[in-house]
């Protein structure tokens, strides 16, 4: 995965003389490389274009996700702890078993997403849009849901 993400790194460079994760992140995903179990702990992903990415397992510890398109994403089993997922599109995405303690879901939209199992321990979700979201069996205690 690192070699995939240094590669990208590496060909981007040429056109640009600083290179985000961000643009790395969405190269290799329109790429179609394998993004499962990715450590991309505390990057810096705001506005990404990621919708359908499959980030199964992956360690997103403290990223900054802002206005994020992870739409129809796949993030099953993924660590979000203490990430900013503020304004992000997560519509009909899969969370199922992640781990979102202390997560900033703010005006984040949720309609149709999977939390089944997710630990959301202290999150923050105020005015998202919760419309038939699946939080079955989520830890939910301490979460903000006002809004």
């Amino acid at each position: 995965m690192r070699q995939i993400l240094n590669r990208a790194k590496e060909v981007l460079f040429e056109m640009s003389e600083e290179v985000s994760i961000k643009t790395c992140v969405e190269a290799a995903f329109a790429a179609g490389a394998d993004l499962k179990r990715a450590d991309l702990a505390r990057s810096d992903l705001e506005g990404a274009e990621l919708a359908g990415i499959d980030l199964t397992g992956a360690n997103l510890e403290g990223a900054y996700l802002v206005g994020a398109n992870l739409s129809k994403a796949n993030l099953e089993g993924a660590g979000l702890v203490l990430a900013n997922i503020e304004e992000a599109n997560l519509e009909e995405a899969n969370l199922r078993g992640a781990d979102l303690e202390g997560a900033n879901l703010t005006r984040a939209r949720l309609a149709n997403a999977n939390f089944l199992n997710a630990d959301m321990k202290r999150a923050d979700l105020d005015d998202a849009d919760l419309l038939n979201t699946n939080f079955e069996n989520a830890n939910l205690d301490g979460a903000y849901l006002d809004g």
